[in-house]
């Protein structure tokens, strides 16, 4: 079995997690739908041609709760139950819902829509901050970083279901107005069903508790400004976020250009078929999310990864793994946790030496794992064969 096996298993036996995920997965589902039934009325539509000043009104909207909402929900998720949050905010979305439909069964396509949209999308920022902030309450240790590895990712692939089930419902449908009502309401049903979901977690689970120090619209912004110098004295932790921002821009302006191209130009009187082509292309994108999950490396490696690339400040590390990082110059070793000087490094001091912390003694311990019901003479074999290879003088200098 392999560690991302056992931690997936780990994980789902969680009953606080399961729901979280659940709550996440099915919530933004309902994402999906709505971003949908929003793409296919103000976008495709068979009565109306975007221009690019539309689309990127459009894409504004979806981003501007992010942008702005999304660092001042901690102010509110810290001082209210996160459970309660994940309940109400659901069910106030899909009562938004209900308004939103109104409006586009109307055909009203002004300011209105415009501050509907923002309303639900700023409502829809509150509930994923308030999962991410659950999440230490229902998973500690090791288990933790998987699952903040493992639910986003999780919950865009849920995203990118639930845009391509709303595509195909407002075909089935017969597209235009009506289809995209159809795929709100379907959109409404989702987020009863997450807060149903959420309600089953007891309301004191998920925080906040007494150890959670409460945040003030002051002391996020002081905060932003703190990031701000830190990343101006660190350029390589600036360098890591630029390149994460220019990539954030190009590929919105991709896709705005990839919607304009199939509307405009590859099917301009066809917009089942412009929607078709859009829909493959965020298909391929969901495809390149989901292969991301694939974890090329142990997540030591890409922490350490992190370490050299400036964005993690120090770590605790294995000699072979650090080593040649060590050699290179391009990680300093602070020290060993063994009781005595390692040969690899002997100019480096131990715990004890750096510190003056006495008996600090801490080794790493390796196994070798084989099948279960291997037979007992195979397990000797092998037993006596690794004890051999252990044995011998180049292997140990080696480990």
């Amino acid at each position: 079995m392999t560690p991302a096996e056992v931690n997936w298993r780990t994980l789902l036996g969680i009953r606080g997690f399961r729901l979280l995920l659940t709550t996440r997965l099915v919530g933004q589902f309902g994402d999906g739908l709505l971003q949908a039934s929003l793409a296919t009325y103000v976008l495709f539509s068979p009565e109306r041609q975007p221009s690019a000043v539309k689309v990127a009104v459009a894409f504004s909207i979806l981003l501007l709760p992010y942008s702005f909402i999304g660092p001042f929900a901690g102010v509110f998720i810290d001082r209210w139950s996160r459970q309660r949050i994940l309940v109400f905010a659901n069910l106030t979305r899909s009562l938004l819902v209900v308004g939103l439909a109104v409006i586009v069964a109307t055909g009203r396509q002004d300011a209105m829509l415009a501050v509907a949209v923002l309303v639900v999308l700023g409502v829809n920022r509150f509930i994923l901050a308030s999962l991410s902030a659950s999440l230490p309450h229902v998973v500690q240790g090791r288990e933790l970083v998987t699952a903040n590895a493992i639910a986003p990712t999780a919950g865009t692939m849920a995203s990118v279901l639930g845009g391509l089930t709303g595509v195909l419902l407002n075909d089935a449908v017969g597209g235009g107005t009506r289809g995209s009502v159809c795929v709100l309401a379907g959109c409404l049903i989702i987020y009863v069903l997450a807060a149903t979901i959420a309600s089953r977690v007891p309301r004191q689970e998920l925080g906040p508790d007494d150890a959670t120090t409460s945040e003030t619209f002051r002391g996020v912004a002081a905060g932003m400004a703190d990031g701000l110098r830190h990343l101006r004295a660190r350029r390589p932790a600036a360098r890591a976020i630029g390149l994460v921002m220019i990539h954030r821009v190009v590929f919105g302006i991709a896709l705005a250009l990839t919607v304009l191209q199939a509307r405009g130009t590859l099917h301009p009187s066809d917009p089942t078929a412009a929607l078709g082509a859009v829909t493959l292309a965020t298909g391929a994108a969901g495809a390149g999310d989901a292969l991301a999950t694939i974890n090329p490396s142990s997540l030591y490696g890409i922490a350490e990864a992190d370490l050299v690339g400036g964005q993690v400040l120090s770590m605790s590390e294995t000699v072979p793994a650090s080593l040649q990082f060590i050699q290179s110059g391009q990680l300093r070793a602070l020290a060993v946790t063994t009781s005595k000087r390692i040969s690899q490094l002997p100019d480096v001091p131990t715990i004890t030496e750096a510190t003056g912390l006495p008996n600090f003694d801490v080794v790493s311990m390796f196994g070798i794992e084989a099948p279960a019901g291997i037979p007992k003479p195979i397990t000797n074999k092998l037993s006596a064969e690794i004890k051999t290879i252990l044995q011998r003088p180049d292997v140990q200098d080696r480990m």
